[in-house]
């Protein structure tokens, strides 16, 4: 008997979304800790997990406390982990180093506050004082006993504090972030003595210039031209070189070309990960040796920043072999799904809860909770594709229309066709893994094709005949799902469109002919993308 098929249809709900997987400032980690300690790590120890019981810990670290900072505890304390955690990334517990490690009680145990944004390493004495330092003040404005609670002006002086410490800074960075952010000429002399002391050689370099924009100081500009050319010394671009080049071009007095990117949606995507290949390294590298040579800058080699903690990337950096400028470890999906089956939210930007809709058995579909084990690695596993693309947020799409699917083949890699209309004209981006296998290697071609209005129309009309637009929406997609009669074709779809205010997202496991199948086949028709996903039927 076939059983009833129902679309898990979840209204639509506007999500204030921060970037992926941010990790968090150092003010909520001591918030969120009961114990802060210094600690020597002893060693890393290898945990059996236990089938059935939830708990994702695969090892567990001995630590020797040297110093407590907040909460009281042993001298030696075990601190379980999810080593194995690809995304996203896990504490990071060193044998034989020295960690500054955040701690909090769950269930009787102690456990690590955010994951690898909650273990730092501090290399040197003044590191160590600096954190110290950090740690005890917020502490004390935390406290609102006996004073009162911490003001805004309290608090944003002491991320300044952190600004001005070469080992505290990146925690001080989203106070540099802020967008429209005013500074007192107080603070822009505390903000250009630290650049000039300790110049940063990391993402702090385009933000602190932002912020000492106005000031034309000879010695921040000397500082900036010594750590942009020490940064460019490394053999990966940063994705903050673009930014930094321009901010340092525009002390010297050189006006730069002007910009013209090929995709015009590249702006809405999320600049959270490592950023390899979405800045042109050639031309970042030309243009600063064109700027020395006319100048004629002599900059100093400075210290590379120590490495920060590790970043969410599916893509795992591997060291730099020789005569290559960078390199990847491809991940497979399959541990993308592993990792995503225990951290859902891991990497979801551009699907928030509830935005995603899949079609499930009717009895289990009413079951919130089943919902959100099945979808919400589903959402996981479609991100991080999408971020090996480097593929736009289509959620709260600011102007025109767009549409996107991808497809997911039973054996090879997957295939991006999005097409959209910008303006008066609209055009087809098409992306895929140049490794063909079940892997994302972050190296991917791509194809850029104009889109006429009639096959722009055409996708229209299938998506409305479709119900995509409709409110509570499946794109009738229940009707092209069922576990008893597959296509043959294998591997899944997703389908996406997008309008300012509108967004939906429907994913189906080897679709039938039907209308989400037929609105599937438009947009790649609409890219002239037949011969990269082969023959797929759409009649019975």
């Amino acid at each position: 008997m076939r059983l009833a098929l129902l679309a898990v249809l979840v209204g639509w709900v506007p999500v204030a979304r921060p970037s992926p997987l941010q990790p968090l400032t150092l003010w909520e980690l001591v918030e969120r800790s009961e114990l802060i300690v210094l600690a020597d790590v002893e060693g890393v120890d290898r945990l059996a997990l236990a089938a059935g019981t939830g708990d994702w810990n695969s090892a567990q670290a001995r630590l020797r406390v040297s110093e407590r900072w907040k909460g009281d505890g042993p001298s030696e304390l075990t601190v379980p982990f999810p080593r194995n955690l690809a995304c996203p990334a896990p504490p990071v517990f060193t044998p034989g180093q020295k960690v500054l490690a955040f701690l909090a009680r769950e269930q009787g145990a102690l456990v690590n506050v955010g994951l690898a944004s909650g273990t730092r390493y501090p290399r040197t004495p003044e590191a160590v004082n600096a954190y110290r330092t950090a740690v005890r003040e917020a502490i004390a404005l935390q406290d609102p006993w006996p004073s009162r609670p911490s003001s805004a002006a309290q608090r944003r002086a002491w991320q300044l504090r952190l600004i001005s410490r070469a080992a505290t800074r990146t925690d001080g960075l989203p106070l540099l972030l802020q967008p429209e952010a005013v500074w007192s000429d107080e603070e822009r002399q505390v903000l250009a003595r630290a650049f000039v002391e300790a110049p940063p050689v990391d993402d702090a370099l385009p933000a602190m210039l932002r912020a000492l924009e106005p000031t034309p100081d000879p010695a921040v500009t000397t500082a900036a031209v010594s750590a942009f050319d020490t940064a460019l010394r490394a053999p990966r671009l940063p994705p903050w070189a673009e930014e930094a080049l321009e901010r340092v071009r525009e002390r010297l007095g050189s006006e730069g070309p002007p910009k013209a990117p090929l995709d015009p949606l590249q702006p809405y995507v999320p600049r959270w990960d490592s950023g390899a290949g979405l800045v042109p390294d050639r031309a970042v590298r030309g243009a600063w040796q064109g700027l020395k040579e006319r100048f004629h800058l002599r900059p100093q080699a400075l210290a590379a920043s120590a490495s920060s903690a590790p970043s969410c990337d599916p893509l795992i950096d591997v060291a730099i072999a020789a005569g290559r400028r960078d390199a990847f470890e491809p991940i497979s999906l399959l541990r993308v799904a592993r990792s995503c089956a225990v951290a859902p939210e891991a990497v979801t930007s551009w699907f928030p809860r509830h935005q995603l809709k899949m079609v499930m058995e009717s009895v289990r579909a009413v079951d919130s909770e089943h919902v959100e084990r099945v979808v919400g690695p589903r959402r996981c596993e479609l991100g991080a594709i999408l971020w090996s693309f480097r593929e736009p947020v289509l959620v709260d799409w600011p102007e025109g229309e767009a549409y996107r699917i991808v497809r997911r083949p039973s054996s090879g890699p997957p295939i991006v066709v999005r097409v959209a209309r910008v303006g008066g004209s609209a055009s087809a981006i098409l992306k895929r893994d140049k490794v063909r296998g079940e892997a994302l290697s972050g190296k991917y071609e791509t194809v850029v094709r104009p889109v006429s209005d009639a096959d722009f129309e055409a996708i229209r009309r299938v998506a409305e005949a479709a119900e995509c637009w409709k409110p509570r929406h499946s794109c009738r997609a229940e009707l092209s799902a069922d576990p008893g009669l597959a296509s043959g074709e294998g591997g899944s779809w997703l389908l996406e469109g997008a309008r300012k205010g509108e967004h939906w997202s429907v994913d189906v496991d080897d679709p039938r002919p039907g209308p989400f199948l037929d609105a599937a086949l438009a947009v790649v028709r609409a890219g002239h993308g037949e011969s990269w996903l082969g023959s797929v039927s759409t009649t019975e």
